[in-house]
Parts: C-alpha cells; structure tokens; sequence
C-alpha cells in the first residue's frame, strides 16, 4: 500500500521541469518573431507560462466537476492580453495564443484520462507518463486534419462555420480597430462569477457557451439532453449505459469519420456538388434506418 500511495502521481519536479521548458521556448519564439525588445520579450513569456499555470488549473476544475472545459474562452482573454503585450503583432499573438491553447487543452484531456482510468482502478502516474511520451502525436494528427478540412471547405463557412475561431477573429478585428468593448468583457466577467454562486456546477461556462454557439449546435445538444433524461427515466440507468450511450459515440466517431473521408475525396477532386448532395440524402436515410432498429429492439416498440 505504501508503495502503491507513493506511485499514485508523478514528483512535482515534472511540473517544474515543463515550466523551466516552456519559458524559453516562448521566451525565444517572440523575440526572434516580434521584435519586441528583450525586456517585453520577458514579460510576453512570463505572461504566457503564468496563463498556462493558472488556466490549467480552471481547466482541470472544470472539466471535473462538469464535464466542460471552458478553453475557448480562457484563449480568448489570452488572445486579447497578448495583442497588447506584443504591440498589435497578429501573428505572433496568435501562434502564442494557440501554444498556450493546446497546452491548457491537454490539462483538460489529461483530468478527463484520469477520471475514467479511476473508474477502472488505473495508476494515475502511469497514465500521466504515457500521455507526456504520446503528446507530440496529437498535434500532428489535428493539424493534418484541419489542414485537410481547410483545403476541402474552408474555415468560417456554411460547411464548417467555426463559431470560436469567428468569435477569435472578431475580438481581434476589434482591438486592432480601437473599439474594444470593456464594459462588455467587464459585464460578462462580473456575470459569470454571480453565476457560479449560484450553487449550479458549470452554470457560466454553459451560459457562455450557449451565447456565442450558433443554433445549430446549440438545439442538437438539447435535443440529446431531453431523450437521456427521457430514457434514463422510463429505462434507467442500464438502460442508458447499454444502449443510449453505445449510439451516441458511434454518431460522433461516424460523423468525424465520414467528415474526414469526404474531406480527402474532395481534395482528391473525386467529388462534385451533385455527389455532395447524393452523399447527405444516403447519410439521412442510413439515420432513419439506424434510428428504426434501435427502437425496434426496444419491448414498449415491440408491443405496439
């Protein structure tokens, strides 16, 4: 037991170690990119590793207690700082911002990790290796990725709207043009921390969320929300794990998946409009097929 507690996480020298690392590296990228001086060099990077520390730790807070990780909107004021702290250097703001980003990210997905690795009684400093030894794939894989999206249909459209990185582009376009809008950013700030005494885990990253997502994200999302309750009630528990939960991780991973494969064939030039439009009626009518079995096997459909 006394070795098993002694195992339970990594030393903390492992936190100092990716501070000493990280400080450089974006001590190193804005003075050789921004031309800013040695000393706001300084600051810019102190700034940075200061929000990764502190950002990390919302993160963490509240990818555990609620399941959400409120990431796009810690970028945001990051963003904004930094734009100062830079004199306006777009570029370079936004390479810091998305450093920062994915590092405040992979705090999130490593609480996520480790509360489903408690479920199964997993060492937690044994997950924590393997994801510092496998963190230089995913960045590799999600860039490939958005690159492929990016050639096939673009960013900020109807096909793949992008609702944060509009919200990031807008922030910009509005420091940039000296109408920044502090008594709205003051608002919010002063909103969500009356939100979170409310007692309701998550409520301001919700409502955050629910502001600024468009519509077609938004009632989708509530739409899941009605049938699990719905289910869980009339079916309970079992019933969600067995069933409810199986069919709404193979909708995700089928729509990624497929997203991805049609976004290849369209770069490959082997899809036109009328494909597209033949492509989203086959998708509806696999839906309705699906949708048709799974309540078929149900008893109360059977009866009917």
């Amino acid at each position: 037991m006394g070795s098993r507690a002694r195992n339970e996480e990594l030393p903390i020298s492992y936190l100092y170690a990716g501070i000493v690392l990280a400080f450089p590296l974006l001590l190193v990228t804005t003075y050789q990119l921004g031309d800013l001086g040695l000393g706001r060099s300084l600051l810019t990077a102190l700034v940075g590793v200061a929000w990764i520390f502190v950002a990390s730790l919302l993160v963490v807070m509240s990818t555990g207690m609620t399941d959400w990780s409120p990431v796009s909107g810690l970028s945001l004021v990051l963003v904004m700082i930094l734009l100062y702290l830079t004199n306006k250097n777009v570029p370079l703001t936004i390479l810091l911002g998305a450093t920062v980003g994915v590092a405040i990210s992979g705090a999130a997905d490593m609480m996520q990790d480790l509360k489903t690795g408690h479920l199964f009684g997993g060492i937690p400093s044994k997950q924590q290796k393997v994801e510092l030894l496998t963190a230089g794939i995913g960045p590799i894989i999600a860039l490939t990725v958005v690159g492929l999206i990016w050639k096939a249909y673009g960013i900020g459209n109807e096909m793949v709207p992008a609702p944060q990185a509009m919200a990031l582009k807008s922030m910009v376009e509005a420091i940039l043009g000296g109408n920044v809008p502090v008594d709205k950013f003051i608002a919010g700030g002063i909103l969500g921390f009356a939100l979170s005494m409310s007692g309701i885990l998550g409520l301001g990253v919700l409502v955050g969320l629910s502001m600024y997502l468009l519509m077609l994200y938004i009632i989708p999302y509530g739409i899941g929300c009605i049938v699990h309750e719905v289910a869980k009630r009339k079916k309970g528990h079992e019933f969600i794990t067995e069933k409810v939960l199986p069919v709404a991780a193979g909708l995700m991973v089928g729509e990624a998946a497929m997203t991805l494969l049609f976004a290849v064939l369209t770069v490959l030039g082997s899809f036109t409009h009328e494909v597209m439009e033949m492509k989203k009626l086959i998708g509806n009518v696999i839906l309705i097929i699906g949708l048709v079995g799974e309540l078929s096997r149900l008893p109360g459909y059977r009866q009917c």
